[in-house]
């Protein structure tokens, strides 16, 4: 399909991704899978995966005059990585570490249409520590309600 022209691209909208809404590990799993099956290293480079994360998607959606590029006129969502963790050193190949080493957990800073939502690994829109607390409640009640217990085969400590 690609060699055909086909604009592929990729996403998270569902829990059908690994039960994961991580875009890293979608590009990862992507870069990687056609290569194996394929027995081809030089399928779907780091760069191809990157824009089917990007461009690609927002050609898809007919929105690429809005999004999916840093341009003058567009709107401005970007993502920044924390280059203090072992993925990002040494730097290399950025779009190289980007797709076959780095994920979620490095995301330092996020902004959406130029507003910073994400500032030091922390929402800057919700109280993150009320929303854990509210969800843990939320879970001991269903639990509870629900008359079953979950015993995990390790301790909890």
């Amino acid at each position: 399909m690609s060699e055909k022209g086909v604009n592929i691209l990729l996403g998270t909208d569902g829990a059908n991704n690994g039960n994961s809404s991580d875009l890293m590990r979608a590009m990862f799993c992507s870069a990687g899978i056609f290569k194996d099956s394929r027995r081809n290293p030089n399928l779907f480079p780091a760069t191809q995966i990157l824009e089917m994360a990007t461009t690609n998607g927002a050609k898809a959606a007919q929105m690429s005059d809005q999004i999916g590029s840093l341009e003058v006129g567009k709107k401005a969502d970007f993502v920044l990585h924390d280059r203090k963790r072992p993925e990002w050193s040494p730097l290399i190949d950025p779009v190289n570490q980007l797709v076959y080493a780095a994920d979620g957990r490095g995301v330092h800073s996020v902004w959406i249409n130029g507003v910073r939502v994400i500032d030091n690994y922390r929402s800057t829109l919700i109280d993150e520590e009320k929303l854990y607390c509210e969800i843990q409640q939320a879970s001991d009640t269903l639990v509870a309600r629900l008359d079953r217990k979950s015993t995990p085969a390790w301790p909890v400590i």
